[in-house]
């Protein structure tokens, strides 16, 4: 799979990095072709927060769906979200990392022009990469959760999150590439912004002004 960017972004999470490497390997196989994955993607427009960040944004002709990652240790009591990560420090979630992928998502959508949107599936899921023993619960469906095990088959969990999500919204379009390319583009635009004229005369000018013999 593509990555945009090309290597890890601007960050110090070992999770991260990992699930970097586990989503460029995956969906190599021809019939897979069109697939890319964004790291630490922007999200200005949110629910609830002045700002807010997608550790994983994947998009390909099936959907666009949100990762969200957490590493190191997780738990919930009394509804209460803790991670601890490798240095043993622990910090209390504002809410599951299911609702933070979803409000993501939602905000995401907001960004896209309906047309587009209604092109593809849209869905989410939790990567828990380091541990395993999660519950049964009503607040997720098995299929949006990959612990440590469904790590290790990183693909086929994939795979059947996608799947879950065609099934769950009764989407069956398919994307084409301009539909793709037109994505990739509004959420994160390749450009050059060039300096303006006016702002090229306006240097001339101020360095003709700064010459003594300018007048002379």
């Amino acid at each position: 799979m593509r990555m945009i960017p090309s290597q890890p972004h601007d960050t110090q999470s070992g999770a991260e990095k990992r699930v970097f490497d586990q989503l460029r390997a995956a969906f190599e196989r021809s019939d897979r072709k069109g697939w890319f994955a964004m790291h630490s993607l922007n999200l200005p427009c949110h629910a609830y927060k002045r700002f807010g960040e997608i550790d994983f944004l994947v998009c390909g002709p099936e959907g666009l769906f949100v990762l969200e990652v957490k590493g190191g240790g997780v738990l919930c009591r009394d509804g209460v979200w803790e991670t601890t990560n490798r240095f043993g420090h622990t910090e209390r979630l504002k809410e599951s990392p299911f609702r933070q992928a979803e409000s993501a998502l939602h905000g995401l959508r907001k960004k896209l022009p309906p047309l587009l949107a209604s092109r593809f599936a849209i869905g989410y899921g939790v990567i828990a990469p380091d541990r395993t023993g999660f519950p049964v619960s009503a607040e997720w469906d098995d299929a949006q959760l990959a612990d440590a095990r469904d790590f290790r088959a990183f693909e086929p969990w994939l795979l059947a999150l996608i799947d879950y999500w065609r099934k769950k919204d009764g989407h069956n379009r398919i994307a084409d590439p301009s539909a793709l390319r037109e994505l990739q583009q509004l959420l994160r635009p390749d450009f050059e912004a060039v300096i303006s004229l006016y702002s090229t005369a306006q240097d001339v000018e101020s360095r003709i002004d700064r010459r003594p013999d300018a007048f002379a």
